[in-house]
């Protein structure tokens, strides 16, 4: 059931090839990063560890560090029940694995998502946004972000984030 109701988020072309692109200019960039250490003179064994541990440690920790520096806290199911429910509901509709959740302790309405792939994505949402907006509207901001995931736009922040 649910692989006939993924139809329901579609398939944006457009959207995949942009994404394509930005990967693209960003492998560029990190090439141009390299070709700067090289010409600066740093060893072919420091230049590997510098852009091997900063590649790794971003890749797999990228969730953790977003929600470290946003205050973040993941929730249970026990801590928000309503919340869990429906990012389960639409999880099972987009036919992807269920995200973790966060909440972010700030009164300005917003949600984001984050994470290197969708088995290790996280929705954030703020305080403001879950006290101020409906259900009918939280869930739809839910979607938004799970369509993010879906996508894999997460994926293409995480990598593009590494030179930041």
């Amino acid at each position: 059931m649910a692989k006939k109701n993924a139809a329901w988020y579609g398939h944006d072309f457009g959207l995949s090839f942009r994404m394509f692109i930005t990967m693209f200019l960003l492998a560029a960039l990190y090439l141009a990063f390299i070709v700067v250490l090289w010409q600066l003179h740093v060893s072919l064994f420091l230049l590997i560890l510098i852009i091997g541990g900063l590649a790794l440690s971003q890749y797999y920790f990228s969730d953790d560090l977003v929600l470290l520096s946003t205050g973040s806290q993941i929730l249970t199911p026990q801590q928000a029940p309503r919340l869990t429910s429906m990012v389960e509901r639409l999880a099972q509709l987009a036919d992807v694995p269920v995200p973790r959740l966060a909440v972010m302790p700030t009164r300005m309405p917003n949600a984001f998502a984050t994470g290197r792939n969708p088995k290790h994505a996280v929705i954030t949402v703020t305080q403001g946004l879950v006290d101020q907006l409906s259900d009918q509207e939280l869930e739809a901001v839910l979607a938004h972000e799970l369509t993010h995931i879906k996508n894999r736009d997460v994926a293409v922040i995480t990598i593009a984030s590494f030179l930041r």
